[in-house]
């Protein structure tokens, strides 16, 4: 038996199942801190003592910004395509629910999702990474980002912007303890460590501030299918926004899954 199908009959062992977890934990940790180190700062990783909050890992930079991280491993030919993840864990953080009509004391975690889908077939255990979180589920169902779809045969599967709203949706209308499926096509597709780090919110080789998204959604601006502006708006709210979109499809491998919104095919008041 050759060392790749070593490695794929160890990862695909049920008995394996927490070992893979905690290899693959080890190799998030490894690439996000050579990430860090690369943009000359050092990022602090730390594990819950128990598993019960819905993260699995919390990461601070040296300036105190921290973000709460839930982490999925998963094999490349296994068809797992949705996750089930807390609300209270998506919900953003307390001092701004407002802007996205939340109650201000319904503010939760502003947690952010790492899907490691490892390359089973590889010799060295290679690893595509993935990520979302409420920000970037917001923008895709606002039309900020924008699905590049790609043409299939068979039934027309729900489109991104569609599933996003729907989550949106879920968010804000039902219990904070009450979870979410969320599907495959609304984890955005990364290149490089670097741009998992940069899209978090860390300091990387991009400047992405999501910010911009949630002064976006207090002024009501949406975007339809094909970048256009439905709701007027000012450019002061929407050059931040249309930066910010570049920026996250800038991160995403190839064929990326998303373009960002072209607001100048529409005069803008």
């Amino acid at each position: 038996m050759t060392q790749t199908e070593n490695l794929k009959k160890y990862f695909k062992a049920p008995r394996n199942t927490v070992t893979r977890e905690r290899i693959f934990f080890n190799r998030l940790s490894f690439d996000l801190k050579i990430a860090a180190a690369k943009a000359d700062f050092h990022l602090h990783i730390y594990e819950p003592d128990v598993d019960r909050d819905g993260f699995d890992i919390v990461t601070e930079d040296e300036g105190g910004n921290v973000r709460w991280l839930q982490t999925k491993a998963v094999l490349s030919s296994v068809n797992t395509r949705k996750w089930q993840i807390s609300g209270r864990f998506l919900r953003p953080l307390e001092d701004i629910v407002d802007r996205h009509d939340f109650a201000s004391l319904e503010g939760g975690r502003g947690g952010g999702v790492i899907l490691i889908e490892i390359d089973a077939e590889s010799t060295n255990g290679s690893v595509q990474y993935y990520y979302t979180d409420f920000n970037i589920i917001f923008a895709i169902s606002e039309g900020y980002l924008i699905e590049n779809k790609i043409t299939k045969r068979g039934p027309k599967p729900k489109s991104a912007k569609d599933s996003a709203a729907e989550i949106i949706q879920n968010i804000h209308s039902n219990h904070m303890d009450l979870d979410c499926w969320i599907p495959k096509r609304l984890f955005l597709k990364l290149k490089t460590p670097e741009d998992l780090l940069g899209v978090i919110g860390y300091r990387s080789n991009i400047y992405y501030d999501s910010s911009a998204i949630h002064n976006a959604a207090a002024e009501q601006i949406t975007i339809d299918e094909n970048g256009e502006i439905e709701f007027d708006a000012s450019l002061n709210s929407l050059g931040p926004l249309r930066y910010n979109m570049r920026m996250l499809c800038s991160c995403l491998a190839d064929p990326p899954n998303f373009r960002s919104f072209d607001f100048l095919k529409k005069e803008v008041p």
